[in-house]
């Protein structure tokens, strides 16, 4: 049985979804501002798949939860490559904030990648 059509069609589901997204959204700019932060996830749940590497539903959708955020808020997201592991796999992290903050956040990135190869 796919839950998400179980949910997605009770009657005040997309209603409610929006009003937390809203609610969210502004507890953490108003975090994120008077904190002055910057907000680190993981790029994906794991290493990135190879480029020819075939990808089942279930595991692009493993990738877009932790991207999706910045999208579903409004809020700009810089994504970079941290590591590589033993097996040349590249590990991202993805830097993500308030409204307006496109230059800070590439600033961050730029000052990350300066320590890393440093």
């Amino acid at each position: 049985e796919d839950v998400s059509q179980t949910f997605s069609d009770k009657p005040g589901y997309k209603d409610t979804l929006k009003k937390r997204v809203i609610f969210y959204k502004q507890n953490l700019i108003e975090k994120l501002t008077r904190d002055d932060a910057v907000i680190l996830l993981p790029t994906l749940p794991h290493t990135a798949p190879k480029i020819d590497q075939p990808l089942a539903a279930a595991e692009i959708h493993k990738m877009i939860t932790l991207t999706c955020f910045s999208s579903l808020m409004g809020l700009p997201q810089v994504q970079m490559p941290l590591v590589e592991t033993l097996e040349k796999h590249p590990l991202g992290l993805s830097l993500m904030g308030i409204p307006q903050s496109d230059t800070t956040l590439l600033s961050c990135a730029v000052d990350m990648e300066k320590h890393q190869t440093a």
